[in-house]
């Protein structure tokens, strides 16, 4: 027992003894007082800093949020914000009145109350279902660079996009002199006066070549006589209304120095 004891004794004081010397060895006031100088004076600097930092975001915030003040970096972004919120909430009925339009032209083939349904049906899609009006725009612009492709490099020029006689047309007029802000009457100049016979021939054909036994039956008593239809109606399609000259009739006036009839058809006496 005391042996085990008196190990114990000499295992301490060879502990005590090392942590001695190397605490001798190491310790320096000199060098601690400086580590603790070094530490303060970081947490002095990070203060500063601090206190720095908060007094520039203060400026800054009481200049943004204080509406006398005058600050461009806010007029700025107010301005872009005004202009992209009016630009988006502009673009997609703008969007849905172009397609409406070019829709409609495409239509100026069939009747005007076909090319009316088509424009609103179109315009109310794209106004409620922005991807369809995106997509409808995108086939629209290919097909538009398709054609200027052959009209403008190609020897080979024609009709693609369909020609733009108005915003809507359905009101036929015998002159050009339509109102700019008429969005019904066509045509409207001389070259989509031109052009609107050119499109009719060439929906005419296209409806004989689609009829793959026109030559056998064209001469069929039957066929001819509806084929005079069609041809007769589509002829009329743009035709300008025909004035009613019922109301340029007038009536000879009486003569209030002639006699009349009496009822029994007998002259006064």
């Amino acid at each position: 027992m005391s042996d085990a004891n008196q190990n114990n004794s000499l295992l301490s004081n060879l502990t005590n003894k090392i942590k001695y010397t190397l605490f001798k060895a190491t310790y320096d006031p000199d060098a601690n007082k400086y580590a603790e100088q070094q530490a303060q004076q970081q947490q002095q600097e990070q203060k500063t800093k601090e206190e720095t930092n908060k007094k520039i975001d203060q400026n800054s915030t009481d200049s943004t949020t204080d509406p006398n003040k005058f600050n461009v970096s806010r007029l700025v972004k107010k301005t872009v914000s005004k202009t992209l919120s009016i630009i988006l909430l502009g673009l997609f009925p703008f969007m849905a009145i172009i397609l409406a339009m070019i829709v409609a032209n495409e239509m100026i083939i069939y009747s005007i109350p076909i090319r009316v349904i088509f424009f609103i049906f179109v315009f109310l899609i794209c106004l409620f279902i922005p991807p369809i009006s995106i997509v409808l725009s995108i086939f629209y612009l290919l097909k538009g660079g398709y054609s200027y492709y052959v009209n403008h490099m190609t020897n080979n020029p024609r009709e693609i996009m369909p020609t733009i006689y108005n915003l809507l047309p359905i009101s036929v007029s015998e002159t050009y002199d339509i109102a700019w802000y008429n969005p019904f009457g066509y045509p409207k100049s001389i070259k989509s006066a031109e052009q609107l016979p050119k499109t009719m021939k060439k929906y005419m054909e296209d409806l004989q070549t689609s009829f793959k036994d026109f030559d056998t039956v064209k001469n069929l008593p039957i066929f001819v006589e509806n084929l005079k239809t069609i041809q007769t109606n589509l002829s009329k399609l743009h035709s300008p209304p025909i004035q009613n000259n019922s109301t340029n009739m007038t009536t000879k006036p009486t003569n209030s120095n002639e006699n009349p009839k009496n009822k029994n058809n007998e002259n006064p006496k």
